[in-house]
């Protein structure tokens, strides 16, 4: 059987920003995928490091360059992909290297040809084989794929974060783009769960990919302790209030879980200084809540 068989068109979207030599492994892994994406579509945030010139000789892929939207990237890319009509849009960090198999094995899926299917996600691990932190799923209650997990080597989960992730085009079609506001932190999750409202996701065990981060922690332990300003430390505490206010849930839960956030992170915190960024950034949650409320995500 032919590696592109498969009647649906797949776009993988590349985002990256001055990381040049892994930019080019990532594109590497693509290109000798045993199941070829039909498009490879990089976003570049503004990069500086050379990253332009060398786009620039390579002619298979389609090139975005913007000013440096962050993670807000993602919105570029998938927007492109599917106002180009392609069936499934793949999405990976700069940083993200899917194993020869990876696609292949997401459309191998049972779910692949479903209409009910929102995402399919790779499963993530960091350069040692382990799962990786940063990118661990929320599955669906047990009693929705214990049964069937052995046989389709797949389970369902409710989100997922970016790399590694691909959206069905009805998915995009039904709940529009991701929110490209936030930058950095909660937009996956916002988006992947606005995903799963609707549809059904699943994890697909025999696809994998590594995600070469320094370390293997977690996004709460991405930032210094003692940091009380960086882009870092207030995406992650305006982003998760926001994204928390925007949850389809009654408005006492969502307050309950803002202030439960709130405290505990304040609680955590190593300093003073660092405190009042908990404060001072969760309250600029509330304004970005507020903001976010007013955007037309089908735009």
């Amino acid at each position: 059987m032919p590696a592109n068989a498969s009647p649906k068109k797949i776009a993988a979207v590349v985002l990256t920003h001055n990381r040049l030599a892994m930019l080019k492994d990532s594109i590497k892994a693509m290109r000798e995928q045993t199941r070829k994406p039909d498009e490879i579509i990089v976003v570049n945030n503004d990069s500086t490091d050379g990253t332009d010139e060398w786009l620039a000789t390579q002619p298979d892929l389609t090139v975005i360059r913007h000013e440096n939207l962050g993670t807000g990237g993602f919105y570029t890319g998938i927007k492109a992909a599917f106002q180009k009509g392609h069936d499934w849009i793949w999405v990976h960090d700069d940083d993200s290297f899917p194993l020869p198999d990876a696609l292949e094995a997401l459309t191998r899926c049972p779910h692949f040809e479903k209409e009910t299917t929102g995402f399919l996600a790779s499963l993530v691990l960091w350069k040692d084989g382990s799962v990786h932190n940063m990118n661990v799923m929320n599955p669906a209650f047990v009693s929705e794929w214990m049964g069937t997990v052995l046989d389709e080597r797949c389970f369902r989960v409710t989100s997922a974060a970016w790399t590694g992730m691909m959206f069905s085009r009805v998915a995009v079609a039904k709940v529009g783009y991701p929110i490209k506001e936030f930058f950095l932190w909660s937009d996956d999750s916002e988006y992947s769960s606005r995903v799963g409202e609707h549809f059904r996701c699943y994890a697909v065990l025999d696809s994998k990919l590594i995600h070469q981060t320094k370390e293997n922690v977690g996004a709460e332990n991405q930032t210094d302790p003692y940091d009380t300003r960086s882009t870092k430390v207030r995406c992650y505490y305006r982003n998760a209030v926001a994204n928390g206010l925007l949850a389809r849930v009654s408005l006492i839960r969502r307050l309950k879980r803002m202030a439960v956030f709130v405290t505990s992170e304040f609680a955590r915190a190593k300093s003073w200084g660092r405190k009042l960024a908990v404060l001072r950034f969760s309250a600029a949650g509330i304004l970005l809540y507020l903001k976010i409320r007013k955007i037309d995500v089908h735009q």
